[in-house]
Parts: C-alpha cells; sequence; structure tokens
C-alpha cells in the first residue's frame, strides 16, 4: 500500500513540471507574436534592425521657411525588410520613403516635408513622424513589427522671413471689386528673390484659384508684396462655399543657400447673393415665431425673388416682402404639423435674378427639433 502511495505521489509532481513547462513554452510563443514597440523584434538575432538617425535639429531656420530632410535608412540585420509611413504629428509634414522594402544591407531614405508657416509663428518647434518596420522574411502571421519616430526640431528666427505667414481674406464673393492684401520678405543682408519661380499651390484641386496673383517690388533687404485677389475671376458657381486653402512659395538665395519659404491663403468663397441669418434653427413648439430673411448681392444690385420651394415640403410657410429692391425679404414661418416626429432637417431654396448680371440660387438650411 505504501509503495502505491509512492508512485502515485512522484506521478503527480512529474505530471506538475510537465504542465508547468507546457504553460512556459506555449506563453512564450504567444508573447513573440506581438507588436514590439522598441528598437528589436523578438527574433533569435536579438539585434538592432536598423541604423538612422532619428532625431535631426536643423537648428534656427526663417519665418515661414520650408525644411527639407532627407534622413538615410539602413537595414542593418539579417532580415528582410518592409517599411511604411504610419502618421505625422501635424498637417504641416509630409514624409516620403523612397523604398519600401530592404533586403540586408541595404539602405532607403524618408524625406521629411515641414512648412513652418503653417503651425508655429517663433521660438522652439518639433515635429514626428512615425514609421512602421516589418520582417517580412519568415511567413508567419502575423508579421512581427516595429513602430519608430523620426523627429525633426529647431528654431524659428522671429526677425526674419516672411511676415505675416497667414493671411486671411474671409468670404470673397464674386463681383466684389479687388482685394489686396501686403506681406513682407525680411532679411538681415541682400538675397536674391526669383520671381518667375514665384508659384502657388492649391490644396484641394478641384478648386480653381486662377483669381489670384501677386505683385510687388524689392528695396534693401525687404520685399513688399501683394496678394490680389479679383473676385471677377472666381470659379463657377458650383465651387460656392468652397474653402480656399493656398500656399505660395517663394525660392530665395540667402546667404549663398537656396531656401524656400511659404504664405498662406486661408478663406472662402461666397456667393454673389446671400442671405441673412443663412440658417434657421427653430424649435418645433414655437409655432407663433417667424424668421425674416434678408437677402443681399454684391454692389446693392436690384433683385426679384422668382421662386421659393422647401425640400420637405408642407412643414414652412413663406411670404415675399420688398421684392425688385436691393434688399428684398422674405418672412418664414412653420406650420403646426411640424410638431410630429423627431427633428426635421430640410432647405429652403430661393430663386433670385438680378437683371443681367444673372440668376442665382440662394440655399438655407433648415432645422426643426
Amino acid at each position: 500500500m505504501m509503495r502505491k502511495r509512492n508512485i502515485f505521489l512522484m506521478l503527480s509532481v512529474a505530471l506538475f513540471f510537465f504542465s508547468s513547462l507546457c504553460f512556459y513554452l506555449y506563453a512564450n510563443s504567444r508573447e513573440s507574436r506581438y507588436v514590439n514597440h522598441d528598437s528589436t523584434i523578438n527574433t533569435s538575432s536579438k539585434t538592432d534592425l536598423i541604423s538612422a538617425n532619428l532625431s535631426r535639429d536643423v537648428g534656427k531656420v526663417l519665418s515661414g521657411e520650408i525644411i527639407i530632410e532627407k534622413v538615410p535608412i539602413k537595414n542593418v540585420s539579417n532580415r528582410k525588410l518592409q517599411l511604411r509611413i504610419a502618421s505625422t504629428s501635424c498637417g504641416c509634414a509630409e514624409a516620403i520613403l523612397e523604398t519600401e522594402n530592404l533586403n540586408p544591407g541595404e539602405e532607403t531614405y524618408i524625406s521629411v516635408h515641414l512648412n513652418t508657416s503653417r503651425k508655429w509663428k517663433k521660438g522652439r518647434f518639433e515635429a514626428m513622424v512615425s514609421f512602421e518596420i516589418t520582417d517580412v522574411s519568415s511567413n508567419n502571421i502575423p508579421k512581427a513589427s516595429v513602430i519608430k519616430k523620426l523627429e525633426v526640431l529647431g528654431q524659428i528666427d522671429p526677425n526674419e522671413g516672411i511676415f505675416p505667414t497667414t493671411i486671411i481674406v474671409g468670404k470673397v464673393r464674386p463681383g466684389h471689386g479687388i482685394i489686396t492684401n501686403e506681406f513682407q520678405i525680411m532679411l538681415n543682408s541682400s538675397f536674391d528673390l526669383n520671381k518667375k519661380a514665384i508659384h502657388w499651390e492649391n490644396h484641394q484641386e478641384h478648386l480653381d484659384n486662377n483669381f489670384v496673383r501677386l505683385s510687388g517690388s524689392k528695396k534693401n533687404n525687404i520685399w513688399g508684396g501683394d496678394i490680389v485677389i479679383d473676385s471677377n475671376k472666381l470659379p463657377p458657381r458650383e465651387k460656392i462655399g468652397e474653402i480656399i486653402d493656398t500656399e505660395i512659395k517663394f525660392p530665395i538665395k540667402y546667404k549663398g543657400k537656396k531656401h524656400w519659404l511659404a504664405l498662406n491663403i486661408i478663406g472662402g468663397i461666397g456667393s454673389f447673393v446671400e442671405s441673412s441669418p443663412n440658417m434657421i434653427f427653430w424649435n418645433k413648439n414655437n409655432y407663433s415665431k417667424n424668421i425674416t430673411l434678408s437677402l443681399d448681392a454684391v454692389g446693392k444690385a436690384k433683385m426679384t425673388v422668382t421662386n421659393i420651394s422647401c425640400e420637405e415640403k408642407g412643414c414652412l410657410s413663406y411670404k415675399i416682402i420688398d421684392n425688385g429692391t436691393s434688399y428684398p425679404k422674405i418672412m418664414v414661418a412653420q406650420k403646426s404639423d411640424t410638431n410630429k416626429g423627431d427633428i426635421l432637417r430640410t432647405k429652403l431654396r430661393i430663386e433670385v435674378s438680378c437683371g443681367q448680371t444673372g440668376s442665382y440660387v440662394v440655399v438655407v438650411p433648415v432645422m426643426i427639433i
């Protein structure tokens, strides 16, 4: 009896150690599949995968300067790697990867384009680019990956560069005449400005911005410029409501080195005819409250309201007042049956004729809760 008990005890101990060993091996295999955010991936080599200087201090830069940093990335492992740009810390930074796949010993570049005019006015700045490195040597799924961060640091000179770095033109309406905004490029010593190379880029490709032009002259170490917006050259009417987000680039040669300065133009495209208020917001239990819309045209042109319609039929009533004048008005009321249901979202469509100037449509959103 005693011998059987000893055999049973020995078998129990052996089973316990065997179970512990199996659990350890299973847990270790699961851990090796996780994404690792250190400089190494859980492989048998246990070495760094890449060689790169991931902290770049560009020193003092001009106000509004566009910085381009080309950072070499070398595969120093014995693994085949795949690189991918994951994110940037702001819209002012753009990262371009030259080659995605790297065999052992191969090198690629990440080019960072940083527009200081889009975020910082003066003082220290910092931008971050995150990129992912994946070991694609084996066929194991999921692949082992690591996230690396590349930072670009510097100091913006508050006394040299372009001022201001951003011009807000507000809402530009067709036929509103010529709008001029001044800016300056100021440097401590002489510089060359290539006027022929001055060009601007639009961050919304579908928006036609040919109504923007530049003028200016250089005196000593200051170039005084003007942004001239000709509202008569605004894009077609279907672009009404678009955001103007334009970036003008100035190539200059300063102290023997080429620099790029950027000037941003921010605004919106308004209609030739607009309504005030431009939105109706109601409580559906307040039937007695009428709202009067006042129409306004550029140059105080006389207007005739030719038609009014509502997207949600039967919910609103309207009456035209002072038609055929420079400021026709429309009195709008909600009907009692709008008290049923949930939130009502609709649009009031007002068609207007301005004689020889043309016909326009004013759309007023309506919300009843």
